[in-house]
C-alpha cells in the first residue's frame, strides 16, 4: 500500500474510551504504513498529547473539527447528518474512508471501511432507543422523538451495501448486521476490538485483595444501578465502581443517591481516575462484574481477564464469546449474586483463569493490525 494515501477515520463523537481504542489502533497500523489519516468528527475530546498519556503510544493523526453540528440534541439523527456532510464536503478528498460513526447511511462507495460497533437500526426498530431516554427532561422529549422518527425513516430506505468492506465487531454484532440489512454473513467480517496490548500476566493469588471491580461510563447503558442492587445482597464483599463521567451526570447522581440512602459502606465509586490507577485496581480485583445485557462486544471482560479477574457477565451479547465458560454467566440479578458467592467461597481460581486466558489472543492488538492490514490490501483498495 502506497504510503501517499489520503485516509480519513470518521466517527461524529470521539471521546476515550472502547471505541476510540478502535481507532487509536487503526492510526497505529496505518503509521506503520507511513501514513499519517485525519480524524474527521463534530466534536473530539481526544489530541495527540492526550492519546500519549493516556495510551502510552505516540500516534500520528490530524484532527479536522466537521462543521454544521445543527443537530446536538439528536444523537441519532447527528449521525446520519454528519455522514451527509462527510460525503459531500470531504468524500473527493481521500482515497480511503474508514467510517466509525455506527451509521453507514450516505457511505455507499467502495472506498468506503464501515467499522460497526453495533448497527443503529436495530436498536431504533426494538425501541432500545427510547430506554436510553426514560429520565429525559419533558422539555426535549420532543426533540426524542423527532430524532427517532426521522431516523427510522431514513434507516428504512437505506440497505448497508454488500460489496462494501462491512466489518463488526463481534460475531453477535455480524448476526444482527445480517438480519437488520439482509446480507450474507460471509460478505461480513468480523475483527475483535484491540484490547490486550500485552501478554497476559500470571496468576498471583498473593496481589489480589478480594473486591469486585466493574469499569465503564456512568450511564442507564453500562447499568451500575444493578450493580449496587446486588452490592446491597452481599455487604461482606468491597465493590469498586470505577468509571468515566462528565460534570452533572444526572445518573452519576442517582447512584451516589442509592448509596447514602441504603447506607451501603461496601461500595466505593472511583470517577475519571488516572489508566495507571485503573491498571493498579485490576490487578488487586478478584472479581469483575459486567451488567450491560446485549452489549455487542465488552472491552472491559477482556481486560479484566488479561488481569487475573474472574468475569461475572450477562448471557447475552457479546460476552458470550469473550468468557466462554457458561457457569460465570447470568440471567438474572439473583443469578449474579450466586455466581458471586460461589466463586468467592472457591479457594484456587488458577485453572479458571487460565481457561478464559487461552482465548484472549484473538483480542489482541497484534491480531487486530493484521487482519486490519489485510482488509487495507483488499480489492477494494489496491491502488
Amino acid at each position: 500500500m502506497k504510503s501517499n494515501l489520503k485516509v480519513a477515520i470518521t466517527q461524529d463523537y470521539i471521546r476515550y474510551g472502547g471505541r476510540f481504542m478502535v481507532i487509536a489502533t487503526m492510526i497505529d497500523a496505518l503509521n506503520k504504513l507511513n501514513i499519517t489519516p485525519d480524524v474527521l468528527s463534530f466534536v473530539s475530546d481526544i489530541d495527540s498529547k492526550g492519546v500519549e498519556k493516556k495510551y502510552h503510544n505516540k500516534l500520528k493523526f490530524t484532527a479536522i473539527k466537521v462543521p454544521f453540528n445543527w443537530f446536538k440534541k439528536m444523537t441519532e439523527f447527528r449521525k446520519i447528518w454528519f455522514n451527509l456532510i462527510i460525503m459531500s464536503k470531504y468524500y473527493k478528498k481521500y482515497d480511503i474512508i474508514i467510517n466509525s460513526n455506527n451509521s453507514a447511511i450516505f457511505l455507499q462507495s467502495q472506498s468506503v471501511i464501515n467499522y460497526i460497533h453495533f448497527p443503529r437500526f436495530d436498536r431504533i426498530l426494538k425501541n432500545e432507543f427510547f430506554n436510553t431516554h426514560k429520565n429525559i427532561k419533558l422539555k426535549t422529549s420532543f426533540l426524542v422523538r423527532v430524532d427517532y422518527l426521522l431516523s427510522r425513516g431514513l434507516y428504512n430506505l437505506f440497505s448497508l451495501d454488500k460489496d462494501q468492506a462491512n466489518i463488526a465487531n463481534s460475531i453477535f454484532t455480524k448476526k444482527r448486521l445480517s438480519a437488520v440489512h439482509a446480507i450474507p454473513e460471509s460478505k461480513i467480517d468480523v475483527l475483535y476490538p484491540p484490547v490486550v496490548t500485552d501478554e497476559a500476566q500470571p496468576y498471583q493469588a498473593s496481589e489480589k485483595k478480594g473486591f469486585i471491580i466493574s469499569i465503564g461510563r456512568f450511564s442507564q447503558t453500562k447499568n451500575q444501578l444493578l450493580q449496587l442492587k446486588i452490592a446491597k445482597k452481599i455487604p461482606q464483599l468491597q465493590f469498586k465502581l470505577i468509571g468515566f463521567s462528565k460534570e452533572g451526570n444526572d445518573y452519576l447522581k442517582t447512584c451516589y443517591q442509592f448509596i447514602e440512602e441504603q447506607q451501603l459502606d461496601n461500595v466505593e465509586l472511583l470517577v475519571n481516575i488516572s489508566y495507571d490507577e485503573l491498571q493498579r485496581e485490576l490487578k488487586q480485583a478478584t472479581f469483575f462484574l459486567h451488567t450491560t445485557f446485549e452489549e455487542p462486544f465488552g472491552i472491559t471482560p477482556v481486560q479484566a481477564i488479561a488481569n487475573n479477574c474472574i468475569p461475572i457477565v450477562p448471557n447475552s451479547g457479546g460476552p458470550i464469546e469473550i468468557v466462554t465458560l457458561s457457569n460465570l454467566r447470568y440471567n438474572t440479578k439473583e443469578e449474579a449474586i450466586q455466581i458471586i458467592l460461589e466463586m468467592h467461597n472457591k479457594e484456587d481460581h488458577s485453572l479458571l483463569l487460565q481457561e478464559l486466558k487461552n482465548n484472549l489472543k484473538r483480542f489482541s492488538k497484534d491480531e487486530f493490525i493484521s487482519k486490519f492490514n489485510k482488509i487495507l490490501q483488499g480489492e477494494n483498495f489496491k491502488k
